[in-house]
């Protein structure tokens, strides 16, 4: 006797709503400080019972806002928290954060929580133990270790990297040297910037959220009311494998997972008429010259294309070559299969 098909499609429905609300509650909660008691009874992770630590949850978000002046600001935010197992796990303590002359670091806490006589307590880092460090004219970084770490105890940092230049699109590395129970990146940004994202490294592990949309904004700038469409981009995986060095395996960052966010383009409205319909009006290749002549005016870089050993190099690669695609065609072969 054959189903009804409603109710094999009221099967199909249930089954769907079950799913996607176990998915939902499957999202660890991320408040600064607020140590689950799950958290805490954690000895030891059960997927690999000697990880000597494991990344709770680390979330990182890119949000562009408009300013007073009309133009948008791009805030990126990282939190991550990571229980200690082993001793040899205490170094996920020792935090350095990069960042260039154009960002603006804000915002910087870590503690690290403790059981001590049947309590939990809180130690904070002190700002004054926060180093920076220059690397180079235009890049710095800044330095610390989580305080009070010993066997058991549960770390947590955040930050954000304030950008007005409206240039960032930072990568997300989801996995790391330590086994990583649930890793996410949001990115909220205007539409009229184009950006293509690229998912990276052994995808062993499947998505558990795989989000992109885009969502009408409002925003009250003077005595005008303007509105857009934001893009809204998340990606999140849950229960990732440290990533270890094998045989033959010529650079493990080219195996780890993540996400880059490669900038392709901006929209611009041709006329006062067409904001709202952002016609694309730029160009890959205006993009790719921004960007080129940025590079250029940058010390290091321009230093490095400039040195008398890069342009003996290049000479030799491109000796008796005709066309710019051929003698870019050597040199692409030169970095990425010689060296």
């Amino acid at each position: 006797m054959k189903k009804p098909k409603h109710c094999v499609f009221m099967v199909i429905c249930f089954l769907t709503i079950t799913n996607a609300i176990a998915q939902k509650a499957a999202e660890p909660k991320t408040e600064f400080g607020k140590i689950s008691q799950k958290e805490k009874d954690m000895s030891f992770y059960d997927k690999d019972p000697e990880a000597v630590a494991v990344i709770l949850y680390e979330k990182a978000s890119l949000d562009y806002e408009m300013n007073r002046e009309g133009n948008f600001d791009a805030t990126f935010k990282v939190h991550e928290r990571i229980k200690i197992f082993k001793k040899e796990g205490y170094t996920a303590a020792d935090i350095a954060i990069p960042y260039s002359s154009d960002i603006v670091m804000r915002d910087l806490q870590a503690s690290c929580y403790n059981l001590e006589n049947g309590r939990w307590l809180e130690t904070k880092l002190n700002p004054d133990n926060i180093v920076t460090d220059k690397l180079s004219k235009n890049r710095y970084v800044k330095k610390f270790t989580i305080p009070q770490v010993r066997e058991g105890s549960i770390i947590e940092y955040s930050y954000a990297k304030l950008d007005d230049q409206r240039s960032l699109f930072p990568n997300w590395f989801f996995q790391n040297k330590i086994p990583t129970l649930w890793s996410e990146y949001r990115v909220n940004i205007p539409a009229h910037y184009r950006i293509m994202p690229m998912l990276q490294g052994v995808q062993n592990e499947p998505l558990v959220i795989k989000e992109d949309t885009l969502v009408p904004h409002k925003e009250t700038f003077g005595a005008s009311e303007v509105t857009w469409k934001n893009r809204i981009l998340r990606w999140a995986y849950k229960d990732i494998p440290a990533l270890k060095p094998e045989p033959m395996m010529s650079s493990v960052s080219n195996y780890q997972l993540r996400v880059t966010l490669q900038g392709v383009g901006f929209y611009k409205p041709k006329s006062e008429k067409e904001q709202a319909k952002m016609d694309f009006d730029a160009l890959l290749a205006d993009v790719w010259q921004q960007w080129g002549k940025k590079l250029l005016e940058d010390d290091d870089w321009s230093g490095i294309l400039k040195h008398k050993s890069t342009e003996e190099t290049v000479k030799s690669l491109t000796e008796g070559l005709t066309t710019d695609k051929e003698k870019v065609l050597a040199i692409y072969k030169h970095i990425w299969f010689e060296l």
